[in-house]
């Protein structure tokens, strides 16, 4: 909701999002299941919309640092997302990522994903 924005919405300019967590190793989602794929897809969809982010807004879906993530449910968000207007939205696929403490990134790997998505604004024109 939109309690849990960290700022206006309205003036955020780039949103980035790091997906495929606790959600998939809680075994909530399934790829085989439809139903599921689905109910991910909206879920994703309502993330940005519902904390009312700007349709021009860079938005970046980050995947895969922890498990292999519900990608397709991901690619049907955005196709979602385009459809409302939101134009700018990306996907930023990175290596598993939990050789640390707790099965959390290094130190090494957090620098390895800064610059992947560094490099993804560098690309995608985001900066």
């Amino acid at each position: 909701t939109k309690k849990y924005a960290s700022s206006n919405p309205q003036d955020v300019d780039i949103v980035v999002v790091n997906l495929g967590t606790n959600d998939v190793s809680a075994k909530l989602y399934d790829a085989k299941n439809t139903q599921s794929v689905s109910e991910y897809e909206q879920i994703f969809t309502d993330l940005i919309t519902n904390i009312g982010y700007r349709k021009d807004a860079k938005i970046v879906f980050i995947t895969g640092v922890w498990n292999p993530e519900p990608i397709t449910a991901i690619n049907g968000a955005i196709t979602k997302l385009n459809s409302l207007g939101y134009n700018d939205v990306y996907t930023l696929r990175v290596k598993e990522c939990k050789s640390g403490g707790g099965s959390h990134p290094t130190a090494q790997e957090h620098i390895e994903i800064a610059d992947a998505i560094e490099n993804c604004f560098k690309t995608n024109g985001i900066i």
